[in-house]
């Protein structure tokens, strides 16, 4: 075996997330492993540097599809044998794509499974594509994508960074559409994985009841066979800011508004603590029933059914965003409430009180969800494909306990502007715009 970097991160940090260590296989392949003996349990978890950041508008939806595709078996595994074993062995899997990554996971009970590690290495490499599986799979993701035409959340999320996006690979909705799906063959597919699942895109994750001697090497026997080779690396998405308003207005059979609103922010490769400062905003204006919005649109003026806030970052680029369901006729209202409270969070700030809740309620959620060796892997490997580094994992909530009225403040009045910002609406068919 050779390895290089080989390191210890986080030894002496109280967080279920450390210590792990780190090793880069010959071929490029990142291995991280979390040792922990609290319950025997195993969560593996193959991360690729790839998503609908990668993608050509004419194959939309393609890194999405290639997820399915990778259940369908290889030359030398049947299709179903992983779900078998799983299912067997009282153990769950799954995946999952977003805009700049796709994973694959298995979590088994027990010691280190390296069966099931030799299914997801077969899967991840040697993919089998047929027609008449991929005309299958089509005509799956196409109900996927007419269920999220029908959800009227989703197709507000949609909506939302379409416009916010416009003329980037952000704007491009994770599943695809349908006319691009159509030019999906097994050669694109072929092409697609050639690209983008090489060893030097690749991050295997384990987290649980393992020695992590033990494990580097029974992932080097797995995923260090695979030849190194240059693939494809993130695209140079360069986001433009918005010069004026744009508003959006779709109608669906829905009875209440679905609005948002969204504000354009820097990606977190480029000032990670400004991130922070805007989830601690996104807590205190909008998460949960003591959040203002929610105080002052739902409880005090019955403006608002519900609302929320929540801050989207991504490499390059990101998204500050409220959204809220309302009555129709509570519209404008609704819209001059909600920029009378952020307009009196920028003015006023917030106190110590609420500065210390805020926070409190954010460090508990991060650690309730490092309970589970499923989520250990999944931050581990988040950090490690999207920022290059495991360890900045670590540091979050030393991120958060930095945060201070006026820092929130700074980072939120840069992004905010009340004349340049995305709005997107559903409406009841007859509603307002018609």
């Amino acid at each position: 075996m050779v390895y290089g970097d080989r390191e210890i991160v986080g030894e002496g940090l109280k967080t279920p997330a450390a210590p792990f260590h780190r090793a880069k296989l010959s071929n490029g392949t990142v291995v991280i492993v979390n040792e922990n003996h609290r319950l025997p349990i195993v969560a593996m978890d193959c991360w690729v540097k790839t998503g609908t950041a990668n993608e050509e508008e004419t194959l939309n939806g393609i890194s999405h599809f290639y997820e399915h595709m990778f259940f369908k078996g290889t030359k030398k595994h049947p299709v179903g044998e992983l779900d078998r074993l799983v299912k067997e062995a009282g153990g769950y899997n799954n995946a999952a794509t977003s805009n700049e990554y796709t994973h694959y996971y298995v979590v088994l009970p027990g010691e280190l499974n390296e069966h099931a590690m030799d299914l997801l290495a077969d899967a991840l490499y040697n993919g089998r594509f047929s027609d008449d599986d991929i005309a299958r799979e089509k005509l799956v993701v196409k109900e996927e994508i007419n269920r999220s035409e029908d959800d009227p959340a989703s197709k507000l999320y949609t909506l939302l960074f379409e416009k916010c996006f416009h003329g980037t690979p952000y704007a491009m909705p994770i599943l695809g559409n349908k006319e691009s799906l159509d030019r999906i063959t097994a050669q694109s597919l072929e092409d697609y994985h050639g690209k983008f699942y090489v060893p030097e895109n690749v991050t295997v994750v384990i987290s649980g009841d393992v020695d992590p001697d033990k494990a580097i090497e029974a992932v080097d026997k797995q995923f260090g066979r695979v030849k190194a080779m240059q693939g494809g690396g993130w695209a140079d998405i360069k986001a433009q800011k918005l010069t004026e308003g744009i508003e959006t207005l779709v109608q669906k059979d829905v009875k209440q508004v679905y609005l948002a609103m969204g504000f354009l922010t820097d990606g977190f490769i480029q000032d990670r603590q400004a991130v922070v400062n805007l989830d601690v905003t996104a807590a205190v204006l909008g998460e949960g029933r003591s959040s203002r919005l929610h105080q002052e649109l739902v409880e005090t003026k019955k403006l608002a059914i519900s609302i929320g806030a929540w801050n989207w970052d991504m490499r390059r680029s990101g998204v500050f965003w409220i959204d809220a369901i309302l009555k129709p006729d509570m519209i404008e209202e609704a819209e001059k409430a909600i920029f009378h409270e952020l307009e009196r969070f920028l003015d006023k700030g917030l106190n110590d009180w609420e500065m210390d809740k805020v926070k409190s309620m954010i460090k508990a959620d991060h650690l309730y969800d490092l309970q589970s060796n499923a989520s250990i892997a999944g931050l581990l490997g988040f950090y490690e494909t999207d920022f290059g580094n495991a360890s900045l994992a670590l540091s979050y909530l030393d991120l958060v306990e930095a945060v201070d009225a006026e820092s929130i403040r700074g980072a939120f009045s840069k992004s905010y502007d009340p004349s340049k910002y995305v709005k997107t609406l559903i409406v009841p068919f007859g509603g307002e715009g018609e």
